[in-house]
């Protein structure tokens, strides 16, 4: 693996879990109250938000909700999917081809 395609699959996991935490916030809006609200107090004045490593360490909620996240949806989990889904249209075109095969035979 090149580091090209390492930083794909980075870039595809990350944009996953991302839009996944999105997703189930969207699902439940009481926790994203929650974190609205500790995001809020955390960084008070919306100018000037460049958060620290430390200061994002520190947002209790947020890790949280990150976490649970990936261990609902584990970052590799689209990539089963994909296979399943390949698999599954290789073998119906298998499938269909010999049974055309056998037809006109």
């Amino acid at each position: 693996m090149d580091i090209l395609d390492h930083d794909i699959l980075i870039c595809r996991t990350t944009s996953n879990a991302t839009s996944w935490t999105l997703y189930l916030l969207a699902q439940y809006p009481h926790k994203q109250d929650l974190l609205r609200e500790e995001l809020v107090k955390a960084f008070p004045d919306k100018s000037k938000v460049n958060p620290t490593y430390d200061e994002i360490n520190s947002l209790e909620y947020l890790n949280c909700i990150v976490r649970e996240t990936l261990r609902l949806i584990p970052p590799g989990i689209n990539l089963i999917y994909l296979f399943i889904y390949l698999y599954n249209y290789i073998i119906n075109f298998i499938i269909f081809y010999f049974s055309y095969i056998y037809r006109t035979i």
